[in-house]
């Protein structure tokens, strides 16, 4: 079993549209919705890959029970806590270019007694091997919050993979995750400083282990990633594929990383399993999907070479 947790879900609502002009009626080709936000695309690509999942995070509203529904359609097992406010929305809009807008609502407030109940509720953790912990907190919680969870979860023996940004990070890579995957700018904003080579890069995921992290994941976009933790690094390049939309890749890499951890495929296959998923997820229209067999036929066009160690 995999845990994630989605503090701040939302309705993600996708236009594909020809041109975005101002003062002009757009006409949008098509469209998806989906219930979103971090944790959620996770759990839809471990799905795909036959993990069984629960899910923590809250939900509330007419929105909150969208995002119910959708889990009983994925099959997840649904342990979020329900609050009285409105699960958020957030839009997303994609031209024939690729140009790509987006808008995301900040969430709700949540409440004390809601965050106590949601504590109460996290405890069931203990049925699983491996936590995912994705995205930003929602208002209400403070920032050390992650790592208050990453805690809990270490005195039970569940491994942590914590793929937020900002203070969120700072405090939570503090607890010894046992895996956090930044992008460059996350990374930059974590150490506080600019990286001009990839090898800057590389000595950034291994300032990142003596914060406190024990494996580094970064995400180098379309073109792969670096990682590393006490013992070596590695540098993963993928292969050119033709992008619909990049949105939910990162997190679609998130759940290979998770599955690998959790089935103990070894660093090597780990790497290029999730980075096939951030591509396959790339090829397609919706946000947080993969084609399992595209996958397969993409782990074996991935390089994953020893830097370091």
């Amino acid at each position: 079993m995999i845990t994630t947790v989605t503090l701040n879900p939302a309705i993600d609502r996708m236009y594909y549209i020809d041109s975005l002009e101002s003062n002009d009626v757009v006409r949008c080709n098509n469209y998806n919705i989906n219930a979103g936000g971090k944790g959620l695309n996770v759990t839809k690509v471990l799905v795909k890959l036959q993990a069984e999942v629960q899910c923590f995070g809250f939900i509330g509203g007419s929105a909150g029970n969208f995002v119910t529904k959708e889990l009983e359609k994925l099959g997840a097992v649904n342990k979020f806590t329900k609050i009285d406010r409105e699960t958020r929305t957030c839009l997303s809009i994609m031209d024939t270019t690729g140009k790509q807008f987006e808008l995301v609502e900040s969430g709700p407030q949540i409440k004390a007694d809601e965050i106590e109940r949601f504590i109460l509720t996290f405890n069931d953790i203990n049925e699983s091997k491996t936590l995912v912990m994705s995205g930003s907190l929602p208002k209400g919680l403070e920032d050390n919050f992650y790592r208050t969870l990453i805690s809990k979860a270490n005195q039970k023996g569940v491994k942590v993979v914590l793929d937020t940004s900002g203070n969120p990070l700072k405090e939570g890579i503090k607890e010894n995750p046992f895996l956090i995957k930044p992008n460059i700018e996350e990374l930059r904003k974590l150490l506080n400083r600019d990286f001009n080579t990839e090898d800057d890069l590389l000595k950034g995921t291994l300032d990142c282990l003596k914060l406190g992290a024990q494996n580094v994941a970064l995400s180098l976009g379309g073109d792969g990633m670096i990682f590393s933790n006490q013992d070596a690094s590695y540098r993963v390049k993928v292969s050119k594929v033709k992008v619909v939309s990049p949105v939910g890749s990162g997190d679609s890499t998130v759940a290979g990383l998770a599955y690998g951890i959790n089935n103990e495929l070894g660093i090597r296959e780990t790497l290029a399993l999730a980075n096939a998923c951030g591509a396959s997820n790339a090829t397609m229209a919706g946000i947080g999907q993969i084609n399992f067999k595209q996958v397969q036929d993409l782990k074996e066009k991935i390089e994953v070479s020893k830097v370091r160690g």
